[in-house]
């Protein structure tokens, strides 16, 4: 959606990720029913669950494995287990309507329905989070169920906790009235809640989403690229801790923060302690904001991945943000960058790609930083010592045109070198580095002033005519650049380490300026409207070995800068 996003994503130096379909596949499926004993095939539960969900399948009248499910990837494995065992949610409404319809909040984590059994009698289902549900109800066996939760979000598992009572219609108030809305305010939740005071916990409905098999690799390149991966999500403690760990972080309880943990904090702790924090769990839509102000504040170039509604503020505010595939409308509009599909691996690579560009920027900043302070240089020098002009503005209108711009463009289809860029060195806040100015002023004043001595020489010590003197001049600087050229292709190597004609676009702009200059040297056209004169022998071998003098110092500058493990990209 806005090219410059890829750049920035090279400079990014914290990724905050979701949980749900980036790091896992999103295809969740219930892994099993339970109760304070353990697992149970009370398929109540499960029906409980059914009436709190919102998704469908599109087009129920075909075959089961061409089904499409819409709605959330929780909602979905609990519609299709249903399915499995013969629930249907309209079947079961048909004979006991749904009369009020709380919908899933992230800021209070759990939907409600109430359905109606008789003329005076209604029951209420909740569905959510269990630690949500333990404050709400009086449960005689609260021990036996926190311990049967904590055993299955110690696996990586998500955990939704089934809650059910029995109440009066009117009980309910003016909320009977209330069967199309879908918004409600904070005194309306609660007014449901004081009637679930006397409710039981029913069920625990562990659900499995598998890790996709990329996500450990990249965050190990996420590593090894300097790039610290944050998981940020809603989802319980000890699942988001377990998760963690499977795919490489830290994962332990010194490293991970709860949102309510989080909201506890001052603004100067919050950008204290969030460098130090891997897992944010049980975050609302606020939170994650706060968390990407925190990381920026501490000067880190933030990239933040989201799918959610919940997400879209927080993937605004990020320096990069990054919509899924699977993201909603707001999310992906809320976004610089659109992924294809759901990987982490992806967002990766796109890094990756980013800072390839970013190289690629450098290589040619160098390349086009030595070259232009050439022509600068000598016709200053030949001003001051009051001597005629060692290149004519035809001569340097051609070498930029030719032998210069055109094969500086080219840098930008380097592919790059994939080990260099994912190292944690790369550096993510400046495209001209004290080390490359040291390369672009070092090299170009000293070729420069070798170039301006060789001027003088010849102009004092030889009988060359001044058009002579002048296609020499003109000929050094547009092979120097040609030649140092193949250097610019990899900072990080020397040049007999790199395949020197692996750029096609670059080989062939290549092919062009050496073309260009032997054309404008020995074609008459090009003779009268550039004032060159044919070249000797002699001229070509100095000409040569200047220009390979300039390799050998472009190469020395980069291998000092290689031997100390200073040149930054």
């Amino acid at each position: 959606k806005r090219l410059p996003a890829v750049e920035e994503l090279g400079s990014t130096s914290v990724i905050c990720t979701d949980k749900t379909g980036t790091l896992t596949t999103g295809e969740m499926r219930v892994a099993g029913i339970y109760d304070e004993n353990g697992e149970t095939k009370d398929i109540s539960v499960l029906e409980a669950a059914i009436l709190n969900i919102d998704a469908f399948v599109e087009n129920f009248d075909q075959a089961t494995e061409k089904w499409i499910v819409r709605g959330r990837p929780t909602e979905r494995a609990l519609l299709l287990a249903g399915l499995e065992v013969g629930l249907n949610k309209e079947r079961i409404t048909e004979r006991n309507p749904i009369i009020l319809e709380i919908p899933f909040s992230s800021g209070y984590k759990y939907s409600t329905i109430v359905r109606q059994v008789s003329s005076r009698q209604a029951e209420i289902f909740y569905l959510g989070d269990p630690g949500r549900l333990f404050s709400l109800v009086s449960q005689h066996n609260e021990n036996k169920w926190k311990k049967q939760y904590q055993s299955l979000t110690s696996e990586g598992l998500r955990v939704l906790g089934v809650g059910y009572t029995k109440i009066s219609i009117a009980s309910l108030g003016k909320m009977k009235d209330y069967t199309n809305v879908r918004i409600f305010s904070d005194q309306q939740r609660k007014s449901i809640e004081k009637l679930f005071k006397k409710g039981k916990m029913t069920g625990l409905i562990a659900l499995h989403d598998p890790l996709r098999n990329s996500s450990a690799e990249a965050i190990k390149d996420c590593f090894k690229a300097g790039v610290k991966p944050v998981i940020i999500t809603g989802d319980n403690v000890l699942t988001a801790r377990a998760i963690a760990r499977k795919i490489g972080l830290d994962g332990q309880e010194e490293h991970s923060l709860t949102g309510e943990q989080w909201a506890n904090l001052s603004q100067e702790e919050k950008e204290k302690v969030v460098s130090s924090i891997d897992v944010f769990t049980q975050v609302d839509p606020i939170q994650k904001l706060e968390i990407v102000g925190a990381f920026q504040k501490n000067g880190e170039i933030v990239t933040m991945t989201g799918d959610g509604v919940n997400d879209a503020v927080a993937v605004r505010e990020a320096d990069v943000g990054v919509a899924v595939g699977s993201a909603t409308d707001i999310t992906k509009e809320s976004a610089d960058l659109v992924l294809l599909n759901n990987s982490f691996k992806v967002i990766v690579w796109a890094i990756q790609e980013g800072r390839i560009a970013i190289e690629n920027i450098k290589k040619m900043i160098a390349f086009l930083g030595s070259e232009c302070f050439t022509e600068l240089i000598l016709v200053s020098l030949s001003i001051i010592g009051g001597l005629p002009s060692p290149i004519l503005p035809a001569q340097i209108l051609w070498e930029n045109l030719f032998e210069g711009s055109l094969q500086g463009v080219t840098l930008a289809y380097e592919r790059g070198d994939e080990k260099s860029v994912l190292k944690n060195n790369f550096d993510n806040h400046s495209l001209v580095t004290s080390e490359l100015k040291s390369l672009i002023f070092v090299f170009g004043i000293v070729t420069d002033i070798i170039l301006f001595g060789l001027y003088l020489f010849l102009y004092y010590f030889s009988d060359y005519s001044i058009s002579h003197l002048r296609t020499i001049i003109f000929a050094s600087i547009v092979f120097n650049s040609l030649f140092y050229l193949f250097s610019c292709k990899n900072l990080r190597k020397s040049i007999w380490k790199i395949d020197l004609f692996d750029n096609k676009y670059l080989t062939l702009t290549w092919l062009i300026g050496i073309i260009g200059i032997i054309i404008a040297i020995y074609w008459p056209g090009l003779q009268y409207f550039l004032k060159t004169v044919p070249l000797n022998l002699f001229d070509w071998i100095i000409i040569l070995v200047y220009s390979l003098f300039s390799l050998f110092l472009f190469e020395l500058i980069k291998w000092i800068y290689i031997i100390k493990s200073k040149f930054k990209y």
